[in-house]
């Protein structure tokens, strides 16, 4: 009896031993909605990485886009360089012709006061010849 019931038991567990018996909780999750829940994160996760995809190429996008400007912002700094040694050379003339309108401009304000003097003289000389004469 004793050799049988110890055969039984081990031709059991031999049987049994690819198998895993467990009972079953009510509150825990059938494989169903284990399924659901891991094809939702498959698909949560698969809209993050179109989304980062996305966002991705629209950095390249900006990436070459600032390149472009970069470029443009190099050539108008050239140009502006240009334009500013032109504005130089232009208020060089200004400043210059200012100067020489100045002197000009001095020189005949001191003619004419030159003038007025002799005027005067003249004027006080035709007194006195006027009273002479008289």
């Amino acid at each position: 009896y004793r050799g049988s019931l110890g055969r039984r038991v081990k031709d059991t567990s031999r049987g049994s031993a690819g198998q895993h018996t467990s009972l079953r909780n009510p509150s825990s999750p059938s494989s169903g909605h284990i399924k659901a829940f891991i094809w939702r994160k498959k698909r949560d996760i698969a809209t993050m990485a179109d989304r980062m995809d996305s966002g991705l190429a629209k950095l390249d996008e900006a990436a070459v886009s600032v390149e472009k400007l970069r470029q443009e912002l190099a050539v108008m700094e050239q140009e502006l360089a240009v334009a500013s040694n032109k504005a130089d050379e232009v208020l060089f003339d200004v400043t210059q012709r200012a100067r020489e309108a100045e002197e000009i401009r001095n020189s005949v304000q001191n003619s004419k006061d030159l003038a007025q003097m002799i005027v005067e003289d003249i004027a006080v000389d035709k007194s006195k010849a006027e009273i002479k004469l008289e």
